[in-house]
C-alpha cells in the first residue's frame, strides 16, 4: 500500500477528518441467497444553508436514485473508539439535490450534490462534526482568493480496491472496509463545465510500492489543504472529489479531479438556498 493511503485514524495530524468523512454501501446480490455491501462513494459532513447533510458527488447519489427504495449504509469510523459503525438511511426519509452526476466519466463534470438527512439519522452523529459551510462562506466572502498556484492537500474516502472479504455465508458476505486519504498537489483549473469550477488533484505515490490501481469509491471524498508540515491548515473544503484518470504506461500520474469553491460555497450553497424549506424534523 502506498504511504500516501493510511486509515486516517493512524495519523495524529489528520485524526480529525475522521469526525467529517462517510462513506456509502449499497447492498449488490452475489449469489442466489447471498448479498454483500459495496463501497459506492465517499462524502463529508456539512451544513449547507442550515442542513446537515452529506456533500458529494452527484452521479453517487445519482446512483442511489436509480432505485430510491433501496437502502443503503452510511460507514463512520467512531473518533474516539475508531470502531466502525453503520447507519441504515434510504432516499425515502432524505432529500437530494444534485448537479449533474448522469455521466460518471464526464471529466469535467458537472458532478456535485448534497444528500440532507433528517433528525432520526443527525441524532445518531453526536460523535461527529458537520463542517459549518454557512460559516465559511462568510469568512470566504471576506478574505479568500482562489489559488494560483499549486498547493498541497488531502482528500480522504473509501477506495474500493482497499475492501477485503473476511466471512462469507449462505446468507451475507462481510467485508472490511477502509477510510484512508491521500495527499497531493491541487492544480486550479477554473471554469470547465459552464458555472462549476475544477481542480485537478496530483495524488503522490512512492516509487517502488504498488499503486492502487484505482480510486474508485473516494469519489465525492473532500478536499482540503495541508500545511508544510503535513497538518490540516483550516477547516475550508477546497473541493469535491469526482473523477480518476485512466492509468497507462504512458501516462502513470495518478490523478483526480474535484469541483472546487465556486462548486461548492456559490452554486450548489445558491441551489440549496433557493429551494423550499428541507426534510421535516
Amino acid at each position: 500500500m502506498p504511504s500516501t493511503l493510511r486509515p486516517i485514524s493512524d495519523d495524529p495530524a489528520l485524526a480529525n477528518l475522521v469526525q467529517y468523512t462517510v462513506g456509502f454501501l449499497l447492498e449488490v446480490p452475489t449469489a442466489a441467497a447471498t448479498s454483500e455491501w459495496v463501497p459506492s462513494g465517499s462524502g463529508t459532513f456539512v451544513t449547507m444553508a442550515g442542513r446537515k447533510g452529506i456533500l458529494t458527488a452527484g452521479h453517487v447519489l445519482y446512483e442511489l436514485e436509480k432505485d430510491a427504495s433501496r437502502g443503503f449504509k452510511l460507514l463512520l469510523v467512531h473518533p474516539i473508539k475508531g470502531e466502525a459503525t453503520y447507519v441504515d438511511a434510504d432516499l425515502m426519509v432524505c432529500n437530494v439535490t444534485r448537479i449533474g452526476g448522469e455521466d460518471r466519466n464526464a471529466p469535467n463534470g458537472p458532478d456535485i450534490g448534497f444528500l440532507e438527512l433528517p433528525s432520526l439519522i443527525t441524532e445518531q452523529l453526536h460523535n461527529w462534526n458537520f463542517h459549518n459551510l454557512d460559516q465559511r462562506l462568510d469568512e470566504i466572502e471576506r478574505n479568500f482568493t482562489l489559488p494560483t498556484s499549486e498547493i498541497k492537500i488531502v482528500v480522504a474516502g473509501m477506495p474500493a480496491a482497499l475492501s477485503a472479504e473476511v466471512n462469507r455465508t449462505e446468507d451475507v458476505v462481510t467485508t472490511r472496509h477502509n477510510f484512508v486519504y491521500a495527499t497531493g498537489r491541487y492544480q486550479y483549473l477554473g471554469f470547465q463545465s459552464g458555472e462549476l469550477d475544477v481542480a485537478i488533484l496530483h495524488i503522490n505515490e512512492d516509487m517502488g510500492i504498488p499503486p492502487l490501481k484505482n480510486y474508485g469509491g473516494m469519489s465525492g471524498g473532500g478536499v482540503s489543504a495541508l500545511t508544510e508540515r503535513g497538518a490540516l491548515a483550516d477547516r475550508l473544503l477546497l473541493g469535491v472529489a469526482f473523477w480518476q484518470n485512466d492509468r497507462s504506461e504512458a501516462n502513470p500520474e495518478v490523478t483526480l479531479r474535484a469541483h472546487a469553491p465556486v462548486s461548492i460555497y456559490s452554486k450548489l450553497m445558491d441551489l440549496l438556498r433557493t429551494q423550499k424549506a428541507g426534510l421535516i424534523h
